[in-house]
């Protein structure tokens, strides 16, 4: 039987995570990680596969706005033993439930296993490989683990005016328009869930103004020893003024940062190149760029999502979905 969960199903949802995923898997030690991701008053954002009472499958999903017909992504995502012996499909049929059921105009995130390719295919998804540029001030002095080659960044291309939002009122001040130029469509009740309060990350976001249209740039600032790294986790606004957005902040932010980072899809490449953005060739070993700080993996990492056909404009970013959740805390 497939279902949408309830609060009561969390003891036996942990139980799933910790024999399918990891014992000590971030959300059997925080539940209250889990509840912050999931949890909406007495349900569940899940939805589960339940034979005899055992509740054998999981996928989660989450808003990216809270319009009467929302934009959806997924994240959380297990198919037991058991349940793929009944019906190999097992998972599919649950996602499909979850899309079923959760009305919605669209669906996408990043995540998916490279091994489901051909599955999503098969069902005429959009398969999205997502790039990972990187830049520095100072290429110079990068660190040990860092095996790519970098020139300077320059300055963007056009006049930008920068400036942190540290309430949340700010960002209400924002051109709604931004919010259209990509899909998904995000809101403000998002940015504020995902973000702005989130009590397990803390996201630096900043407002950047290009001519008469404003950007929205999240960065969180990642420690490996000594060493800092800026993180581009979400930016919202004209995908073509991303480069520019992300240079003029880095250029602001106070500090050394050893370099920054932006793991994205559906950004024009060519406008980062322009400024001195790499791009991670994933096909040389000889590249690593870290990709994975918790636990830190040093190798280079491609991320790949998975989304509905048919939208324009569409953009993957590691903030759409829990490819920047914690695993230490």
């Amino acid at each position: 039987m497939f279902r949408l969960a309830t609060l009561n199903d969390k003891p036996a949802i942990l139980q799933l995570i910790a024999k399918y995923i990891h014992p000590n898997h971030v959300y059997v030690r925080r539940s209250d990680l889990f509840e912050y991701d999931f949890a909406c008053a007495d349900k569940l954002n899940i939805a589960v596969i339940e034979h005899d009472g055992s509740i054998e499958g999981i996928f989660g999903y989450f808003f990216y706005n809270y319009s009467l017909e929302p934009d959806i992504g997924g994240m959380l995502w297990i198919s037991s033993d058991r349940a793929q012996k009944w019906s190999p499909l097992a998972g599919i049929q649950l996602r499909d439930f979850v899309l079923r059921s959760v009305k919605h105009r669209f669906f996408g995130a990043p995540g998916a296993n490279v091994k489901t390719k051909i599955i999503y295919e098969t069902f005429k998804k959009r398969w999205m490989p997502m790039e990972h540029f990187v830049c520095s001030l100072r290429p110079s002095s990068m660190p040990d683990f860092l095996k790519i080659r970098l020139e300077p960044l320059r300055m963007p291309k056009n006049i930008c005016y920068v400036s942190q939002i540290r309430d949340f009122d700010e960002i209400k001040m924002l051109d709604p328009d931004i919010f259209y130029f990509q899909c998904p469509i995000k809101d403000l009740a998002y940015l504020c869930w995902r973000y702005f309060d989130n009590p397990f990350r803390e996201y630096l976001l900043w407002r950047v103004d290009i001519g008469k249209t404003n950007m929205l740039v999240v960065i969180r600032i990642q420690n490996r020893g000594p060493h800092k790294i800026l993180r581009v986790i979400d930016l919202i606004g004209k995908p073509e003024l991303a480069a520019d957005a992300i240079s003029a902040v880095y250029h602001s932010i106070e500090g050394h940062y050893c370099y920054l980072d932006f793991v994205a899809a559906g950004f024009m490449a060519d406008t980062f190149f322009e400024l001195g953005f790499a791009g991670v060739d994933f096909s040389d070993a000889r590249v690593i760029v870290p990709n994975h700080f918790e636990p830190f993996v040093a190798e280079s990492s491609q991320i790949h999502a998975v989304c509905d056909s048919g939208f324009s404009n569409v953009t993957m970013v590691k903030g759409n979905g829990d490819q920047d959740r914690p695993n230490f805390c």
